[in-house]
């Protein structure tokens, strides 16, 4: 069944006319998204989890820490309606999420320059701030991610059997990433960085601008982390950039600015550290998406590619 489908018994759920909404696919990478766009010229996004992938109450967190965001007067998605589970005539569950439309367009790494770079950085830091008042709930929940847990089950990284098989000849090596990330999450600790709720997927594709201020959407792999995560995660996706070290550091220093904190070398490497820690993460991703259409038959060369750029690293 397409998704579109599901997208459409999901509006019915939420009370709207199906037949009056326009769907465009806004990405498939991992979930289905769509813009639902109806004739009064409002937007909505519908997002139709993989299933079995995170649960209810997962989902339902993240909803919580997006309607806290938004009344702290942040720019990011805001949810408009209950989570929702729609059936596929296979009878597999979605569960369904509706959120508001931002405006803007998403810029590619390779065409950011200091400015974007400077308020990518401080959006950042902002939206740090105000996650750290954000409380955990009954019944809500995320997983943490520390220098134990990073690579673990416990996170929403879990692979099966053929996933992990793919991992397996590298043990050595996310031995030695995890140790370099328990001392970066050490040093992050000493240097005053609190773990909180993170976005845990701040990359450029994740942003959207208007008049050259950024918004972040996505918030599908948000976390218990170090913020510190979040800042490494938007230094991998920039390494492709020519002027990347610069751009790097215009970025550390607007976050500094923003949370307060004294740019440093003990800062730096210990973001650095996590860098490290987010390629390999993005390995489990990879055995863990290896059937999507865009990586089938590739997984094992991609993973095996940036685990020999970490070994040689």
């Amino acid at each position: 069944m397409s998704a579109d489908v599901l997208a459409k018994r999901a509006l019915v759920a939420w009370g709207y006319d199906p037949a009056a909404a326009s769907l465009t696919v806004l990405g498939e990478a991992n979930n289905a998204v769509y813009c639902a766009d109806f004739p009064d010229g409002s937007a909505r996004v519908v997002r139709i989890h993989r299933p079995n992938h995170k649960t209810r109450r997962w989902v339902e967190t993240e909803l919580a820490l997006l309607a806290h965001l938004h009344r702290a007067g942040m720019t990011v998605p805001p949810p408009l309606a209950e989570v929702v589970e729609v059936t596929g005539d296979d009878g597999t569950p979605h569960l369904c999420t509706l959120l508001g439309a931002l405006p803007g367009v998403v810029k590619p790494a390779l065409d950011w320059y200091a400015l974007l770079a400077h308020r990518a950085g401080e959006y950042l830091g902002v939206l740090h701030l105000a996650a750290r008042s954000f409380d955990l709930t009954s019944g809500l929940d995320r997983p943490q991610l520390d220098a134990d847990t990073l690579f673990s089950p416990a996170t929403q990284y879990t692979l099966d059997a053929e996933g992990e098989s793919l991992l397996a000849p590298y043990t050595e090596v996310f031995s030695r990433v995890q140790s370099r990330a328990a001392d970066a999450f050490s040093a992050l600790e000493n240097l005053g960085v609190p773990m909180q709720p993170i976005h845990g997927d701040y990359r450029p594709d994740n942003l959207l601008w208007s008049h050259l201020m950024p918004a972040a959407v996505d918030f599908d792999d948000c976390v218990w982390g170090s913020p510190a995560y979040d800042l490494a995660t938007l230094w991998l996706f920039m390494r492709p950039h020519p002027r990347y070290e610069q751009l790097k550091m215009y970025a550390l220093r607007a976050w500094c600015a923003a949370v307060s904190l004294d740019e440093s070398a003990g800062l730096l490497a210990a973001c650095e550290g996590l860098v490290t820690a987010r390629v390999a993460l993005s390995c489990r991703w990879v055995a863990g998406n290896r059937h999507h259409p865009a990586l089938a038959g590739r997984a094992e060369a991609i993973i095996g590619e940036r685990m020999a750029a970490l070994s040689a690293g």
